[in-house]
């Protein structure tokens, strides 16, 4: 989006938001955006507002790809529209039910929505900009430790628990609430040709596997190459096991943490989730597992079952407070059976987010410029970057846990 057309748009939108606040008189300055290597499937705009009485509103757009191939190529009447849909009828259908409850506000993981509008295919969405609350994204080439994957494993079991005490006690609301959704990232993966080469990636694991005379990975590796299209497009998914309205789009540009203040800690005390282009009907362990192994590493994984134990705690009590019994609609041992079924999706999609996570800023696709050249779309997420060797290495790790998890539970 061109500087003149994003200050054009800007002083339309802060003309609706400033007639609601009865406020005539402010200025308003962008503060910067994004860029490809960050990964975001919107255009992003940063600004502040200086009101009449010199308070300040920090504020983040996020707007559709405003170019016209791009949009059909990232299906955006489906991706911008659901999260469109999420921040103007789920989160306040479900923030009146838990306040129904008298239990935690949404609002204290789920950022405040200034504005929201829907024109044809343009959809706009005003935020409240967390950076400037002293909250940050983590960096995304490095492995995100245990203290980072507690704090989301908990606030997650808050968020699944919302999600399935609703749907338990109003079926018709929850219902219309997902009416005629369909998963938005199963038109991402024909769009990107992932089947045919997360299928090339899979035999360089394979082959790590055998020099590492890790038979058992073989094994798992050998059943998967011949379910790939299977379990990328979860044709293998119930409709029973889509218990929740996931997040959905778990990388850690999707977070944003804040730590204690004046401690120089790196332990976080908040996180928001933002984010909800990709947010559908989901096990909630497809949720944790892409969590986990989009962002997590061989030492993160140590922390394996305190996290889900950390996850569950959260989610049970939760639960109960909003009035749903944890033990009749999902249990642990539940949670570890979908774990096993649905984190195989997980692990084949978790070389679109370790590129995505690793590259530079040359290394990643220019979506705009392929689409202006009429470039195939087709393998431009299998993209080479200049950590390749640690990419291979993330990925094994991956395979190996969620083998050895599987074996584990099969084992019992």
């Amino acid at each position: 989006m061109s500087v003149i057309n994003t200050q054009s748009l800007l002083c339309d939108i802060l003309k609706q938001i400033m007639k609601e606040k009865t406020n005539e008189h402010y200025t308003f300055n962008i503060d910067g955006g994004t860029n490809n290597s960050d990964g975001y499937m919107g255009e992003i705009v940063f600004f502040h507002v200086i009101l009449e009485d010199n308070e300040r509103l920090n504020l983040v757009l996020k707007s559709a790809k405003s170019h016209k191939s791009l949009k059909e190529i990232l299906f955006s009447d489906i991706i911008y529209n659901r999260e469109f849909l999420m921040y103007t009828k789920v989160f306040p259908e479900l923030e009146k039910f838990t306040k129904s409850k008298n239990v935690q506000d949404m609002a204290t993981f789920i950022p405040k929505v200034w504005f929201a509008e829907k024109h044809l295919d343009q959809v706009n969405i005003v935020l409240e900009n967390l950076k400037l609350q002293n909250f940050h994204i983590c960096d995304r080439k490095k492995p995100m430790d245990s203290s980072h994957m507690r704090i989301l494993f908990d606030t997650y079991g808050k968020w699944h628990a919302i999600s399935m005490a609703f749907r338990d006690q109003h079926p018709e609301k929850f219902s219309r609430l997902v009416e005629n959704w369909v998963d938005p990232k199963l038109k991402l993966i024909k769009s990107f040709g992932f089947v045919k080469h997360h299928g090339i990636d899979l035999s360089v694991v394979k082959k790590m596997s055998i020099e590492r005379k890790r038979f058992d990975l073989v094994k798992l590796l050998d059943s998967i190459e011949g379910q790939m299209e299977d379990i990328l497009f979860r044709n293998y998914s119930e409709d029973e096991n889509l218990l929740i309205i996931s997040h959905g789009d778990n990388w850690c540009n999707n977070y944003m943490f804040k730590y204690k203040e004046n401690e120089g800690t790196s332990t976080p005390t908040d996180v928001f989730f933002i984010d909800f282009q990709l947010s559908r009907l989901d096990s909630p362990a497809l949720e944790l597992s892409s969590t986990l192994y989009n962002m997590g590493d061989k030492e993160t994984f140590k922390d394996f079952d305190n996290l889900l134990n950390i996850y569950y705690k959260s989610f049970s009590k939760t639960m109960k407070l909003l009035g749903s019994n944890p033990a009749k609609l999902f249990t642990m041992d539940d949670l570890k059976s979908h774990w096993k079924r649905h984190a195989v999706h997980t692990i084949v999609y978790v070389f679109v987010y370790l590129r995505i996570s690793l590259c530079d800023a040359d290394d990643a696709p220019d979506l705009i410029k392929m689409a202006e050249d009429g470039t195939d779309f087709d393998g431009s997420f299998s993209f080479h970057t200049k950590n390749m060797d640690l990419f291979w290495e993330r990925a094994y790790d991956i395979f190996i846990h969620y083998t050895e998890f599987v074996n584990k539970i099969s084992h019992k």
